[in-house]
């Protein structure tokens, strides 16, 4: 009995040390700091909703939280101004941020941005700065010299 304890114990040391040797290189795998739930702020200073991004492989997604509606504006639970696979389709949850990639200098680019009001794709790129608490986004159709910059504060 006494051997079989002692056995025991010798197994969880091994398993302790494999950990403590493993456990440093398991945290390169930790969250992206941009991942979270984030303002999202139209050009115009109007706060239209809360987006979750995650990253999902290499890309980063957005979906919708909460839509928060303008002055006077009636909201609906299901996209009304929605063609194609996003007609009719719940807008809680629904993903408008997609394909982002991050390149080298640690910026998000060349992702697709979902405009729910206009039913139209745009491309969109987003930049965390340092402070981790607001992220530089850029929306354009083709070049991002024809778009509009946003500032979007994390929720």
């Amino acid at each position: 009995m006494l051997k079989n304890q002692l056995v025991s114990c010798v197994n969880i040391f091994k398993s302790l040390v494999i950990l403590g040797l493993f456990a440093p290189m398991m945290t390169f795998v930790a969250a992206d700091p941009i991942e979270g739930n984030w303002k999202f702020i139209t050009p115009e200073g109007n706060t239209v909703s809360i987006i979750k991004l995650t990253q999902v492989g290499n890309e980063l997604k957005g979906t919708i939280l909460k839509p928060i509606p303008l002055a006077g504006e009636v909201l609906t639970e299901n996209c009304t101004t929605c063609s194609g696979e996003k007609a009719g389709k719940p807008i809680i949850g629904m993903e408008i941020i997609s394909n982002l990639k991050k390149n080298d200098k640690g910026e998000w680019i060349d992702g697709n941005l979902y405009d729910l009001k206009k039913d139209r794709q745009l491309k969109i790129k987003f930049k965390l700065r340092d402070d981790a608490k607001t992220l530089d986004a850029r929306g354009y159709l083709g070049s991002p010299m024809m778009g509009k910059d946003m500032v979007w504060v994390r929720e």
